[in-house]
């Protein structure tokens, strides 16, 4: 791939200035609860399945998923947190 070629889509666009309004500029900040605790979103880890209120800005994690599967769960909800909540 051509990185000089690539154009960001406007989700991308829209994600990397939410990221940066919220001081995360570094690979290091992109650790879910630093994220969470960002944007005023409680994480919490439960015993059931996963999902986000978007009104009350809270995403559950199922406490028995691996690290990688609640990363891709956290940043989905993240999406329906931010997104529908405003």
């Amino acid at each position: 791939m051509l990185f000089s070629y690539y154009q960001e889509t406007p989700l991308e666009q829209w994600i990397s200035t939410e990221y940066m309004s919220h001081g995360i500029m570094l690979p290091d900040q992109l650790d879910i609860d630093h994220i969470a605790e960002a944007f005023g979103v409680e994480l919490i880890y439960e015993a059931c399945p996963s999902f986000s209120d978007n009104e009350d800005k809270v995403i559950f994690i199922n406490k028995q998923t691996q690290e990688l599967s609640a990363r891709l769960v956290f940043f989905h909800e993240l999406c329906h947190v931010l997104r529908h909540a405003r």
